[in-house]
């Protein structure tokens, strides 16, 4: 008896204890809505355009917001609690149909499997999207490498690297997030000026 309510006190004191301790963090969640490239007065690449399904590592990949020290640029690791609300490879790849629907430089632009006549395939890879951090700074980094091919004879038309850092207020995930845009944008911008030469490059 004695040590049962030895035992049921033990337990009592546990339950106490976590129930006054720190409360825990919630979950944080952020969204990517780059604006749209300067629209073109006409139509560029005829033929549509589709966006390939975009690849990157298993952590790319993942809803974790990672980041990388300068001091170990070799490691990557998550921050606690702090998310992308969609996987980045699917919000990329969202967002890249809007801005170039937007650009008006294609006439028609799908995600892969929605029209596979297309006459031009883009293939993109993530190979960085993250926060590098380091010596009282913070900069969003966004690499990606993108394929334009044609798929009449699948061959590349180009290929090319678009990397940006954009500077962050440090600790500050929301200032981070809007980094991060803020470099799709400038990517997307980049890449529509790029996709006007394809015509050229393609005939």
């Amino acid at each position: 008896m004695i040590a049962r309510l030895g035992l049921i006190g033990f337990v009592l004191l546990v339950l106490g204890a976590c129930s006054t301790g720190a409360p825990v963090p919630e979950d944080r969640f952020y969204q990517l809505d780059p604006g749209m490239p300067a629209v073109s007065p006409k139509v560029i690449l005829k033929g549509g355009l589709s966006i390939a399904h975009i690849g990157a590592d298993p952590l790319r990949g993942g809803r974790a917001i990672l980041y990388r020290n300068q001091n170990r640029p070799l490691e990557l690791a998550r921050y606690h609690y702090e998310f992308w609300a969609e996987q980045p490879p699917r919000m990329i790849q969202r967002a890249l149909q809007d801005a170039l629907r937007q650009s008006g430089i294609i006439d028609r632009v799908e995600i892969e499997g929605q029209r596979p006549h297309f006459r031009y395939e883009l293939k993109v890879d993530v190979r960085r999207f993250e926060s590098l951090v380091g010596a009282g700074r913070s900069q969003a980094d966004i690499e990606l490498e993108v394929v334009l091919r044609t798929t009449r004879n699948d061959v590349p038309v180009w290929t090319k690297v678009y990397r940006k850092q954009n500077d962050a207020i440090p600790g500050d995930m929301h200032a981070l997030a809007n980094a991060m845009q803020q470099g799709l944008e400038q990517i997307f911008e980049q890449l529509a000026e790029d996709l006007k030469a394809a015509e050229t490059n393609d005939n």
